[in-house]
């Protein structure tokens, strides 16, 4: 009877014991421990579409989406998908930019004195983010391309001025809504 209890304990102990991936001493606050000095762990890889085909998806999923190159998370909070977004800024001084897909989720800083052009295209993944700030005095003037929509609540197009900071999010397929300090 007590080799039967000694065994039970046993087993019970390493169903709740960590798992470790690389190392024989998993930390105690993990579940699972992924130890390596030379390799990273390799998350799935989905487009769009893909991610969007996971029916239920369960609070925290990660993915990295390969249309617009960033993670996602599956947040039950808000029902979507949210970006895990670093933010980096880039420095822009020129007159013309238009977005792509490596933009998603940066901050372009808009330095130039003379007025910018910067080409929203419908190109751009639903999910599509980024932020702008008009660090120069050139108004920065959003146009659409390719059939894209460009919304917004008053009808503006431009920044309002010097450090005005507006946002843009692809909604739909040819769809994006313009927001913050704008004319």
């Amino acid at each position: 009877m007590r080799t039967i209890i000694i065994m039970a304990l046993l087993i019970t102990e390493s169903i709740v014991a960590q798992v470790g991936i690389g190392t024989t001493a998993p930390n105690s606050n993990s579940i699972l421990d992924i130890y390596g000095t030379d390799k990273g762990i390799l998350i799935p890889r989905l487009t769009s579409v893909q991610i969007n085909g996971i029916t239920s998806p369960p609070q925290s999923l990660m993915v990295y989406n390969t249309d617009v190159n960033l993670y996602y998370y599956y947040s039950s909070a808000s029902n979507s998908w949210m970006p895990v977004n670093v933010g980096s800024i880039v420095n822009v001084s020129s007159t013309t930019y238009t977005l792509s897909a490596s933009d998603n989720g940066r901050i372009l800083d808009f330095t130039s004195n003379s007025n910018i052009t910067l080409t929203v295209p419908n190109t751009l993944p639903v999910g599509f983010q980024v932020s702008i700030t008009q660090a120069g005095t050139g108004q920065v003037v959003f146009v659409g391309s390719g059939g894209m929509t460009i919304n917004n609540r008053w009808g503006a197009k431009a920044t309002s001025g010097q450090w005005a900071k507006a946002g843009i999010e692809v909604r739909a397929t040819n769809v994006a809504v313009l927001s913050g300090d704008l004319r």
